[in-house]
């Protein structure tokens, strides 16, 4: 049995217009649920409603013209084991 729609995560990402074109900007956005898609166990003992909104800003196009899964995997990784200690 699931959890129910009140008690659940829920996850945002916003990346600034400064960032990167359209493009580059939707394929960060995909890249990044993907990675939550494949680790949100990492949260699943979280018995209460979360909000959580990523925005990186540390990533731009300027410095990383192409991105894989591989850029952003190990940083969200990390950041969801914090969130996950801190809660």
């Amino acid at each position: 049995m699931g959890k129910s729609e009140s008690e659940s995560v829920k996850v945002a990402f916003g990346i600034s217009k400064k960032a990167g074109n359209a493009v580059w900007r939707n394929r960060l956005r995909r890249l990044l649920r993907e990675v939550y898609r494949l680790n949100k166990e990492i949260l699943s003992d979280c018995n209460r409603s979360l909000w959580i909104v990523f925005s990186p800003n540390m990533l731009n196009k300027k410095e990383n013209p192409r991105l894989f899964l591989r850029d952003v995997k190990l940083d969200m990784i990390d950041l969801l084991n914090k969130l996950r200690d801190n809660i």
